[in-house]
């Protein structure tokens, strides 16, 4: 009521409103004026608006929805990462700390070897050589987990990291290169390129049965792209990326989320036979 003598006095001579609306929840109010005294609106101008309203209403919600997933997702995200980081310590602090102590047990022992029977010496030489192995296991594993070098130093000093250990023992061709100006981003944003990489060069060395496989770093003036290709076996791709969790491949399905955190895109490609290549874009 109070805005009719606003409309009255810049000349509106017609006007029309709709609810902006999804299912039962209201958002506002949209609507239409006319200065032309010749025009009214029609019931068909109002069915039109009515539609649009709706359809505004429905952009909203999923706005709305949208939002809320991004929330949720970046809660679930933080809370894996922190239990990361809390299990690495632990094996680091506790596990790591009473293998070691074990080992020098064992080197004790050992310098009393002269007392103890061939069997025993063998027995203990074994012993010592599955706690290095378990040792250097545990340590990997952490370093797995939540590596310090991504902390410390950024992200592409780890993505030497990961190229390097990924051409340990795998008889793979792994190589990293960079382009633009390099720079570190903020901690968020290294941390979630670094676990999309990681887990796309997981995909290679478990699955992939490639060869080789390049890492390309691209930085933008205000954007990055990350690239891993490789020349392996490939896989048939679904038309849609939501059915990648129903074909068991939830790790694509948590590269997909991660790139969604930083308002990024990930895009694959892949074909059997023609190896696979995944790109995630994102603004810095």
């Amino acid at each position: 009521a109070n805005a009719i003598p606003a409309f009255v006095e810049v000349g509106v001579t017609s006007v029309v409103a709709v609810p902006i609306v999804s299912g039962d929840r209201s958002f506002g109010t949209l609507g239409l004026v006319t200065l032309d005294e010749a025009k009214s609106f029609s019931d068909r101008d109002v069915a039109i608006l009515t539609g649009i309203g709706r359809q505004a209403g429905i952009a909203i919600e999923n706005a709305h929805l949208y939002e809320n997933m991004r929330f949720y997702v970046r809660q679930i995200t933080e809370a894996q990462e922190d239990e990361r980081k809390r299990i690495a310590r632990e094996l680091h602090d506790d596990t790591a700390q009473a293998l070691i102590d074990l080992s020098r047990r064992l080197d004790n022992l050992a310098t009393s070897r002269e007392q103890l029977s061939e069997t025993a010496k063998r027995h203990l030489e074994e012993f010592q050589e599955l706690i290095d192995s378990i040792l250097r296991g545990v340590r990997r594993f952490s370093r797995d987990l939540r590596p310090s070098v991504l902390d410390d130093l950024g992200l592409l000093p780890a993505l030497e990291w990961l190229t390097a250990n990924l051409m340990e023992g795998n008889g793979i061709e792994a190589e990293l290169k960079v382009y633009g100006d390099r720079r570190r981003m903020p901690s968020e944003a290294e941390l979630v390129l670094f676990r999309i990489v990681q887990e796309a060069l997981n995909n290679v060395r478990r699955h992939s049965q490639a060869s080789k496989v390049v890492t390309v770093v691209d930085f933008g003036e205000d954007s990055i792209r990350i690239t891993v290709d490789d020349n392996g076996q490939g896989f048939e791709l679904p038309d849609r990326t939501g059915d990648l969790a129903a074909m068991g491949k939830l790790g694509l399905v948590g590269m997909h989320e991660r790139a969604y955190l930083l308002d990024g895109t990930l895009t694959m490609r892949s074909e059997p036979g023609k190896g696979t290549t995944v790109t995630v874009d994102v603004p810095v």
